[in-house]
């Protein structure tokens, strides 16, 4: 069996709440937080979760981060999602957004938008099997722990997969320039949409802009043309949550 890391406070409250069944192991830093960590440690007790104590250090070295906040959990590695898994998600009709990435094949800037898009509410992440970074450990170590909460689906045909999504009642964005591109900010999300955002360099693939139904654009008044697509997908999440978005949080 494959396992993996999440450590942190928020981390280990997540998984305990929605995902109990993967825990393998704990580890807490002696010393550590107990108002915080004891609630923490309560719960994997009832679920009769094995909690090792070791010296800050070690724990540490462990996480291979000193922000573990002194809790550290062994989980049943997630598996990456298909086309077939997002569908049944999809038909659910959930209130919230996904994050799709169009050929973002930078494993660190991957990582750093699923971190982005679990911390900021969104239902899963989305990317293409080609011209894409896929989930290697590069990329869950930068996304600390969010590739074992957020769902990630990797489908085959991207500009397929925003059809189908469509004919769901999805509406998808595009982040972007055009002749009929709006401000983020003057865009008002509905209950159920996507928003699609391409590479730094690239942008969206051709077919995937014209699938979109709207694009959208970051205010950007000074010289420098691009953002990176992590900072980027960080504003425009920040932007759905502040609209009230409720998503993977609710």
């Amino acid at each position: 069996m494959e396992t993996s890391q999440v450590y942190g406070i928020h981390a280990a409250n997540k998984v305990i709440q929605h995902h109990a069944e993967k825990i393998q192991a704990a580890f807490v830093s002696e010393g550590a937080d107990s108002a915080r960590i004891n609630p923490i440690l309560n719960e994997l007790e009832k679920l009769g979760v094995s909690i090792n104590r070791i010296k800050k250090d070690k724990l540490t070295e462990k996480a291979q981060s000193p922000q573990h906040q002194g809790i550290l959990l062994v989980i049943k590695s997630q598996a990456v999602g298909t086309e077939n898994d997002l569908f049944d998600v999809v038909e659910d009709m959930k209130p919230g957004y996904f994050l799709i990435l169009d050929t973002v094949e930078d494993p660190r800037n991957l990582g750093a938008c699923i971190r982005t898009a679990e911390s900021l509410g969104a239902l899963g992440v989305i990317i293409p099997k080609d011209k894409s970074a896929s989930v290697t450990p590069v990329v869950k170590k930068v996304a600390c722990g969010a590739a074992e909460i957020l769902p990630i689906y990797q489908v085959t045909n991207l500009a397929r997969t925003l059809k189908t999504m469509q004919e769901y009642g999805y509406w998808i964005y595009g982040t972007g320039w055009g002749e009929k591109s709006q401000d983020l900010y003057d865009t008002t999300f509905p209950q159920h949409f996507a928003v699609v955002m391409g590479s730094e360099g690239k942008g969206l693939r051709q077919l995937t802009a014209k699938t979109c139904d709207q694009l959208i654009t970051i205010p950007m008044p000074g010289l420098t043309e691009s953002l990176n697509v992590s900072v980027a997908a960080g504003i425009m999440c920040a932007e759905i949550v502040r609209q009230g978005i409720k998503g993977a949080k609710a």
